[in-house]
């Protein structure tokens, strides 16, 4: 008797232990940090990162200014050893922004709106320490915006359209401190949009293809809400994708090539759903990827990034306006300026379009519009 009620104890405790497990899996996928994939890649305007399972980052493509940080200026088209101990990163235009292990904030290439934060507009293809207890970052085209240990979000760089939320239109060149309960946040072009703890959706600054999702055209140069019961967001060149809660997707904005994927090329100043079951989306330039809960990618917006299934280039000359998929067993993606770069369940990176720099990292500067190749292995989990 003694023995069954000792195993039915261990049984009980076997049983909790699998549920909070599974409860904490859970919570995981939900976390828009985790979601991002920014501890694992990064795609800039002409340029690609990833992180490897030992915790070291490699590069290539386009490295004008130095925004490899290994004190190099040269471009590759295979991907380099650049760094290690790296956690996470983040590229905008022409820089790059690392967080190491240990939660200190680097930065390398072009500073001349003072986006690395470090009280300088001075340009350095080392990579140099800007700021210590970082736990994420977001690089716009050219201002930068991170969150703290605290959770507190602070921001720098250009701020013409008011993109640091603080009230102004003048250029910060050191981090300033702008709102508190922050747990994730995008930097786009000329806009910023970031989720509070409470899961409700804030944006600020420019608004001209109506990327804020207000209903208007008008900037704003202070954070506003407008949304609520959203997991995820990604802002593009004056384009907004965000998540919601129930794993709808909505977009607004810019419309070119039709990346809001509503069918249409027509701008939208307030957000529109678009898709059911998706996991995280990312917006670019003139492309949008969408990564479902099934681990299929799917594309829309310019057409120069990969020939998903269903595309008929003849019938789409002016851009895919409807989703298509492009891959499946994915994980994370990011997208670039003509070009996308994911990582599958495998850990493998594969990348397709535009290469002119070698942003791709298949060892050539050809553009490669038809199918995504496999680049990089052991990727970090």
């Amino acid at each position: 008797m003694k023995s069954n009620k000792v195993l039915g104890a261990v049984l009980f405790l076997v049983i909790l232990v699998l549920f909070f497990t599974a409860c904490d899996t859970g919570k995981k996928d939900k976390d828009p940090i985790a979601l991002s994939g920014t501890h694992v890649i990064s795609v800039g305007h002409d340029f690609t990162g990833i992180i490897k399972q030992d915790d070291s980052l490699w590069m290539c493509g386009n490295n004008f200014a130095g925004r490899f940080g290994d004190g190099t200026k040269d471009s590759v088209s295979t991907f380099k050893n650049v760094m290690t101990d790296v956690q996470s990163i983040s590229f905008g235009r022409a820089f790059s922004m690392f967080i190491k292990k240990d939660g200190t904030l680097w930065a390398s290439g072009t500073n001349t709106y003072g986006q690395w934060g470090n009280g300088l507009r001075a340009t350095n293809s080392i990579a140099e320490q800007v700021m210590k207890n970082v736990k994420f970052v977001s690089a716009g085209t050219d201002h930068t915006a991170i969150i703290k240990n605290d959770d507190t979000l602070w921001v720098t760089g250009k701020n013409n359209d008011g993109q640091l939320g603080d009230g102004t239109t003048e250029q910060k060149a050191a981090f300033i401190k702008i709102m508190d309960d922050v747990k994730f946040v995008s930097a786009g072009e000329n806009h910023t949009v970031l989720l509070k703890k409470d899961n409700t959706l804030w944006v600020f600054g420019g608004n001209e293809s109506g990327q804020l999702g207000d209903g208007t055209t008008d900037k704003s140069i202070i954070p506003k809400q407008v949304m609520t019961d959203v997991k995820f967001a990604s802002a593009g060149e004056q384009t907004t994708g965000a998540v919601k809660t129930d794993d709808t997707l909505w977009m607004c904005g810019n419309n070119k090539f039709g990346k809001l994927g509503n069918g249409t090329t027509e701008n939208q100043t307030e957000f529109i759903k678009i898709m059911d079951n998706v996991k995280m989306v990312s917006v670019a330039r003139e492309n949008t990827a969408i990564l479902k809960n099934d681990g299929t990618l799917w594309v829309c917006g310019d057409k120069s990034i990969g020939r998903p299934e269903g595309l008929d280039i003849n019938t789409h000359n002016k851009g895919i306006t409807t989703p298509l998929q492009l891959a499946d067993d994915v994980k994370y993606v990011g997208v670039g300026y003509h070009y996308v770069a994911f990582v599958k369940n495998d850990n493998t990176l594969w990348t397709c379009g535009h290469n002119g720099f070698g942003q791709l990292g298949n060892g050539n500067r050809h553009d490669r519009v038809d199918k995504p190749i496999k680049v990089v292995d052991n990727v970090k989990k």
